[in-house]
């Protein structure tokens, strides 16, 4: 995979940012409630909100500044309470799903090299390029929670109406004629 160069005052480029005033445990928050609906396990979730706290806050919101997880996977592992197999799983499922970009050096490592303008680590361009998509799965769960209480509560009201009506037919018929 191709080095990316770092920003520093003679390089310009713009990486995504996270919309509006959302910080990066807000996308943490967003992961927690979606994540089953985007295909990720507790674990997987678990493990990516780990690798997503491992970069800096500011790299998420500034357009010059790309969000970079650095850390080793032993490290990874250590913080989110898995083995480094689970990891390295994760970290496969991850890029497959379109949600970070890996690059490493040859021997796995990660980091900035020759004085910045090499850059090995897993970038998470492509979650922040796929919020506002996220964004709308979870404003369409939430639609869909309201309306399936918008039902039960209909359910309601019509058992209550029935229950009142089946009241009124046995006051004006007591006695059942079939029986």
């Amino acid at each position: 995979m191709s080095a990316q160069p770092l920003q520093n005052e003679n390089i310009t480029s713009d990486y995504p940012t996270l919309p509006d005033d959302m910080q990066r445990y807000h996308l943490q928050e967003l992961l927690r409630d979606i994540g089953p609906m985007i295909g990720l396990s507790d674990a997987r979730r678990h493990i990516l909100e780990v690798m997503i706290g491992m970069t800096a806050p500011k790299d998420w919101i500034d357009p010059t500044r790309d969000a970079i997880c650095y850390a080793a996977q032993t490290l990874v592992a250590e913080k989110a309470h898995r083995t480094t197999k689970a990891i390295r799983s994760a970290e496969t499922a991850f890029v497959a799903a379109g949600l970070i970009v890996k690059t490493v050096a040859d021997n796995g490592h990660r980091g900035i090299y020759a004085k910045g303008a090499v850059i090995h680590g897993l970038s998470f361009a492509p979650l922040i390029e796929r919020v506002k998509e996220l964004l709308a799965i979870k404003h369409a769960q939430d639609a869909a929670r309201l309306q399936r209480a918008a039902l039960r509560r209909q359910c309601s009201a019509a058992r209550r109406v029935l229950r009142l009506a089946l009241m009124e037919l046995l006051k004006t018929a007591p006695i059942d004629p079939i029986t």
